[in-house]
C-alpha cells in the first residue's frame, strides 16, 4: 500500500515521539545531501551540533592558544586535534602523545627531555617530546592521566612558551600549539586533587565539546556510508546496506560511540554475501551489548529492553517466533529475579504452562 502510494523506503523511528521521528527526516536529509556542510576533513556529520564544532575549529585553528577537547572515549577527539593542526596551516607535523602511556617516573623525561647524567639510567641528553613538534602541533592526549609534577612543568611551558630539560639550567622554545584532550571531568579531578586547579584554568579558555553519537543519532546513515566506502575501497568490494537496516542503529545506545559504529559496520561488511549485501543479523548481532536496560530504568529511559535478530531473506515466520519465545523466557526469568513462581505470574500462564514453555526454551 505505501510503495503504491510513492514510498520508496519505510523506516521505524525509535518511537513516535516527535523529537524521535524528526530524527530520523533529518538523517534522512543529511545523507541526500541537504544539510551542509556535511563533513571536515576526515571528520562527518551534518548535525547541528557538528556544523557548530567546524565552525568554532574554523576560529581557533588560526590562534597559538592551547585548546581543550573533552568528550567520550571513541567520540573523535584525536580527528578534532589532526583537523585544527590543519586548518592552522602551522608547517611541523602533528604530533600525538597519549599520557596514559608515559610512565610515572619517566613521563618528565619524554615529555620535557634531560640532560645526561640528570637520573640513574641517563646515559645520554635527551630532547623532549615538546620540543620535537617544532612549530607543529602537540596532541596530550587523556591529559587526565599525567602526575602532578610533570603538570606543574607543562603549565610553565603553557605560560613561558619554553621547556628546561630535566638536570639542565638552559631553556629551549616550545614554538608548538598544544592542544589537549581527555574523557574525564577535568572540575572533579581538580576537587580531588588529581588535576592542579591553575593547570586547568590555563587551558580551559578554549574548549570544544564532542557530543556522544546517541546524542546525534542523525548522523548514523552519513557515517555508516563513510565507513562502507572505507570498506569497500580496501577490500575492492562493493558492499551494500539494505533497506531499512538503520532502524536497528538507531535504537543502540553507542556507549563506545563512532570507534564503536565504524567497528560494527566493518564486521557485519566482511561477513556480507557474495552479493554484496550485509545482513541485518550481523548488525543486530554488533550492537546487543547495550540492549540490556541498567536497574530502575524504563523502556523509554534504555531503549527497548530485548531485541530478537533476524535476517528475512533468510529466517521464516516460524524461526522468529521460536527465536522471541526464547528471548522472552530468557528474560521474564531474568526480571523475576529467578524465581520461577513470579515469572509465572508475570507472563499470565497457568504454572504448567509456564513450566512447559520453560522446558522447550531452554
Amino acid at each position: 500500500m505505501l510503495k503504491e502510494l510513492g514510498a520508496t523506503e519505510i523506516i521505524t523511528p525509535r518511537t513516535w515521539e516527535p523529537d524521535h521521528i524528526a530524527e530520523r527526516i533529518l538523517a534522512h536529509m543529511i545523507i541526500d545531501g541537504d544539510m551542509a556542510p556535511s563533513a571536515c576533513g576526515n571528520m562527518y556529520g551534518a548535525t547541528a551540533t557538528m556544523r557548530q564544532l567546524y565552525r568554532d575549529m574554523a576560529v581557533i585553528a588560526p590562534l597559538a592558544d592551547p585548546v581543550l577537547i573533552l568528550g567520550e572515549t571513541g567520540t573523535g577527539k584525536e580527528l578534532v586535534a589532526r583537523e585544527i593542526h590543519s586548518l592552522s596551516k602551522r608547517p611541523d607535523k602533528f604530533l600525538p602523545i597519549n599520557c596514559g602511556e608515559l610512565s610515572m617516573e619517566l613521563a618528565g623525561s619524554d615529555l620535557f627531555g634531560h640532560k645526561k647524567g640528570s637520573f640513574t639510567g641517563a646515559t645520554e641528553a635527551r630532547r623532549g617530546l615538546l620540543a620535537e613538534a617544532g612549530r607543529g602541533t602537540i596532541f596530550l592526549d587523556e591529559i587526565g592521566e599525567l602526575d602532578l609534577k610533570a603538570q606543574a612543568i607543562l603549565l610553565r611551558v603553557l605560560e613561558e612558551k619554553q621547556v628546561r630539560r630535566l638536570g639542565s639550567n638552559e631553556t629551549e622554545a616550545v614554538p608548538a600549539r598544544i592542544v589537549l584532550a581527555t574523557n574525564r571531568d577535568l572540575e572533579m579531578e581538580c576537587g580531588a586533587g588529581r588535576f592542579r586547579q591553575d593547570l586547568f584554568e590555563r587551558i580551559r579558555g578554549f574548549t570544544l565539546e564532542l557530543q556522544p553519537l546517541r546524542d546525534r543519532r542523525a548522523d548514523i546513515p552519513l557515517l555508516v556510508r563513510r565507513f562502507l566506502a572505507e570498506f569497500n575501497q580496501e577490500t575492492s568490494r562493493d558492499v551494500q546496506l539494505p533497506s531499512g537496516a538503520f532502524d536497528c542503529l538507531f535504537n543502540y545506545e553507542w556507549v563506545g560511540n563512532i570507534r564503536e559504529l565504524r567497528a560494527a559496520v566493518r564486521k557485519a561488511a566482511a561477513f556480507a554475501d557474495p552479493a554484496g549485501s550485509i545482513s541485518i543479523l550481523h548488525l543486530l548481532q554488533a550492537t546487543r551489548r547495550s540492549h540490556k536496560r541498567k536497574p530502575g530504568s524504563s523502556p523509554e529511559q534504555g531503549g527497548v529492553a530485548h531485541y530478537v535478530p533476524f535476517d528475512p531473506t533468510v529466517d521464516t515466520w516460524k524461526d522468529l517466533l521460536s527465536r522471541a519465545e526464547t528471548v522472552y523466557f530468557q528474560a521474564l526469568l531474568k526480571a523475576a529475579g529467578g524465581n520461577k513462581k513470579e515469572a509465572a505470574r508475570l507472563s499470565g500462564l497457568s504454572l504448567s504452562q509456564f513450566y512447559e514453555k520453560l522446558k522447550s526454551n531452554q
